[in-house]
């Protein structure tokens, strides 16, 4: 598909893609960070680690992925009933 699209429009793509990894890996850096902040002040304050807040980090993920999912299939469903409409 690519051969025949016009060098100019494969450019954009690949530029767009450059841009949403570049956003993909500043999100997943912003998250690392502070994970690693949250670990820090709970050493700090208790001089321990709590291993509590891995738990509350995969609950927060896995809370986050099925909002996600809820959002998608609620956006899909809408968009199938405006489709049958028109």
């Amino acid at each position: 598909m690519a051969s025949r699209l016009r060098p100019g429009i494969r450019f954009v793509t690949i530029a767009a893609m450059l841009v949403q990894q570049a956003v993909n890996a500043l999100t997943l850096g912003s998250l690392y960070a502070l994970i690693a902040i949250g670990l820090a002040i709970t050493l700090s304050i208790r001089d321990g680690v709590n291993f509590a807040q891995g738990s509350l980090v995969m609950w927060g993920a896995y809370l986050s992925s099925a909002s996600v999912g809820l959002v998608r299939s609620a956006l899909g469903r809408r968009r199938h009933e405006i489709a049958r409409r028109a």
